[in-house]
């Protein structure tokens, strides 16, 4: 897991060391006015986040993401999770101390947190449960492009008469390359990635150009660089990342 900057506040890793200050933040009533229970005790809640440190399920089927969110001052505010599904799919979730309720942490958070989810765990949907009473979660979540799943996942899902389950596609990705000199647009959607050719006018044209699921961000350059190799030239040696 990586730390993750945004311009108003930063996603650390979540570990055990993080305790004693996520109590402090978690001990606020007001989070459980709709559901939940606060920590019961450092100790507690400190055993919790080492098991959390595998980041995996005990079966090794899930990846359990967990981000406690600090202010540029080095308060700690909350916490965002996913846990990510190998079929693409993450269920999301939040919490923040309310004393940090509208200033749009939470969102920026979550966005941060799903920026990575898509760059850097293939995650291609997104979905959260939340208790119905909870409109301010609710507003959050459509904030974020959520939208209410239909009754038939709803039933599928299992959620309870209490609860609404939102969901969404996530984000496409879009990155740019300079391969050898020629220019191309790279986009992570729902589907897997797809290469682009652009023109002149703006316009772009789908390039033949199949990119493995499994290829991460990171590794683009490389397997650009891989492919292509043959183009290289004096003045255009290599592939270069050039926004995204």
């Amino acid at each position: 897991m990586r730390v993750i900057e945004t311009a108003v506040c930063t996603l650390e890793p979540q570990l055990a060391a993080h305790a004693e200050a996520m109590f402090a933040v978690l001990s606020d009533p007001a989070i459980y006015e709709h559901e939940n229970t606060p920590p019961a005790s450092v100790d507690a809640l400190r055993e919790r986040y080492g098991k959390l440190e595998t980041r995996r399920s005990g079966d090794g089927r899930e990846r359990w993401l967990n981000w406690v969110v600090r202010l540029p001052n080095g308060e700690l505010t909350g916490y965002v999770q996913a846990t990510v599904h190998a079929d693409g799919r993450a269920a999301v979730a939040y919490e923040f101390a309310s004393r940090y309720w509208g200033r749009g942490l939470a969102r920026a958070a979550v966005e941060a947190m799903i920026g990575e989810l898509v760059a850097y765990y293939g995650v291609r949907t997104l979905s959260a449960v939340l208790k119905r009473s909870n409109e301010r979660s609710r507003r959050l979540l459509e904030r974020l492009h959520f939208a209410l799943a239909s009754p038939e996942l709803h039933r599928q899902g299992s959620i309870d008469a209490d609860e609404l389950l939102m969901e969404r596609d996530a984000p496409a990705r879009r990155l740019e390359f300079d391969v050898f000199g020629k220019r191309v647009l790279i986009e992570r959607t729902p589907d897997g990635w797809r290469a682009f050719r652009p023109g002149a006018d703006g316009k772009r044209s789908a390039l033949d150009l199949a990119i493995p699921d499994f290829v991460a961000e990171d590794d683009l350059l490389q397997y650009l660089d891989d492919l292509y190799h043959e183009l290289a030239t004096p003045s255009n040696p290599c592939v270069r990342r050039v926004s995204g």
